[in-house]
C-alpha cells in the first residue's frame, strides 16, 4: 500500500520544508559592505544628526527626537550639542528612555533648548 494523499488541507511537514528551501535558494544574496562603506554611511548619518541638533540648539527646531539601535552614539552626539548650548548660557532639558514608535506622538518633550 502506498502513502495516502493529505486531503485535510494542511501542508505536510516535508512539503513545507521543501518550499522553505526553494524560497531560500531564490532569495537575493546578502549585501556585504566594506569597512570604508560602513564608515562613510555612519559619517553621513552623524553629520545629519549633528546638523539637526545644531538647528535645535539655535532655535530653528523646537524639539529633537533621536532613535536608533544601542551603541551607535545617539546620546553622545546630542549631549555634545547640549553642552555647547549650555556653555553659551542656555538651559537644556533632556528626557531619556525607551519609547515605542507608536507612542512618540504622546511624548510632550524629548529634548528642549531654551
Amino acid at each position: 500500500m502506498g502513502r495516502q494523499a493529505n486531503t485535510s488541507g494542511k501542508m505536510s511537514y516535508y512539503m513545507r520544508k521543501k518550499l522553505e528551501r526553494q524560497a531560500l535558494e531564490q532569495a537575493e544574496p546578502e549585501v556585504v559592505e566594506t569597512e570604508e562603506q560602513i564608515r562613510q554611511r555612519l559619517t553621513e548619518r552623524f553629520t545629519a544628526l549633528n546638523l539637526i541638533a545644531d538647528q535645535t540648539v539655535s532655535g530653528k527646531n523646537k524639539a529633537l527626537i533621536v532613535s536608533g539601535p544601542a551603541g551607535v552614539g545617539k546620546s553622545h552626539n546630542v549631549l555634545q550639542a547640549a553642552r555647547k548650548f549650555e556653555e553659551r548660557g542656555g538651559k537644556v532639558g533632556i528626557v531619556k528612555g525607551f519609547v515605542r514608535p507608536t507612542g512618540l506622538y504622546r511624548m510632550p518633550l524629548i529634548i528642549s533648548f531654551t
